[in-house]
C-alpha cells in the first residue's frame, strides 16, 4: 500500500512540475510579444528622433540637395548602395516608427 501512495504523490507531482513550466513558458512568449506592443505604442505617442542622419548625407552625396524630381518614399530605385552604403530611406524609417532624423 505504502508503493501505492509513493506512486501517486510521484504523478502528482510530475503534473504539477509539467503545469509549472507549460506555464512559464507560455507566459515568456506572451509578455515578450506584450512588449513589443507595448513598445511600438510607445513610439507612436513619442517619436522617436534619430540623430545621426544618413538621409540627407544620401541627397547631399547623390543628388547635389536638389529634391525636386526625388522620390523619397522610394530611395531603393536609384540604387545608392552601390555608391553610399546606406539603409535609410522614408519607408523603412517609418515602419521602424522614427518620428525624424
Amino acid at each position: 500500500q505504502c508503493k501505492f501512495i509513493l506512486a501517486g504523490v510521484s504523478i502528482l507531482l510530475s503534473l504539477v512540475v509539467g503545469i509549472n513550466i507549460g506555464v512559464i513558458v507560455y507566459n515568456r512568449k506572451s509578455k515578450s510579444s506584450t512588449i513589443e506592443i507595448q513598445a511600438y505604442k510607445i513610439l507612436e505617442n513619442n517619436p522617436l528622433i534619430d540623430g545621426h542622419n544618413d538621409l540627407a548625407i544620401l541627397i547631399r552625396e547623390n543628388f547635389q540637395n536638389k529634391t525636386n524630381d526625388l522620390d523619397l518614399y522610394n530611395m531603393a530605385q536609384y540604387h545608392l548602395v552601390e555608391y553610399t552604403p546606406s539603409p535609410t530611406d522614408i519607408t523603412r524609417l517609418r515602419q521602424r516608427q522614427v518620428g525624424g532624423q
